[in-house]
């Protein structure tokens, strides 16, 4: 089984993810805990797999484990923003447009394709975006 983690940017913002995965317990943990911290630049209207964990184990639990990040803002790095788009969200409260999610997948072999409904271009099944248009599967 793997189990991936990713970050969603739907805004037209840029994000610095610092990321480490830290275990809760003296417990085992069935998958290699990366002893280092991860870095990502998330560009604007874009998803990045922040990382993926393998169970060492299929049959076994993949133990207790956190992740320990910090989501920072990057303040227009290229000016590429349009000026408009800060008026358009002012005072108007929305959900929130960036996120990381846990996605689980088991089977995955070469035959497992899926078509994407919006392009019709043909992927693999474990992804979670469209590789031509980025269409997200999982909404």
């Amino acid at each position: 089984m793997v189990r991936r983690y990713i970050a969603v940017n739907s805004t037209l913002d840029q994000f610095h993810v610092s990321l480490t995965i830290v275990p809760k317990a003296e417990g085992f943990l069935n998958f290699r805990v990366p002893a280092s911290t991860f870095n990502f630049i998330l560009r604007p209207n874009s998803a990045w797999d922040l990382v993926t964990l393998v169970k060492i184990f299929p049959e076994v639990d993949w133990g207790d484990y956190e992740f320990k990040y910090t989501i920072t803002k990057l303040e227009n790095p290229g000016g590429n923003r349009p000026p408009a788009a800060d008026d358009q969200n002012k005072g108007t409260p929305t959900k929130p447009l960036f996120n990381i999610r846990k996605i689980d997948v088991s089977g995955i072999g070469n035959e497992d394709i899926r078509r994407c409904e919006k392009c019709g271009s043909v992927n693999s099944a474990s992804n979670y975006l469209c590789i031509d248009c980025h269409h997200d599967f999982l909404n």
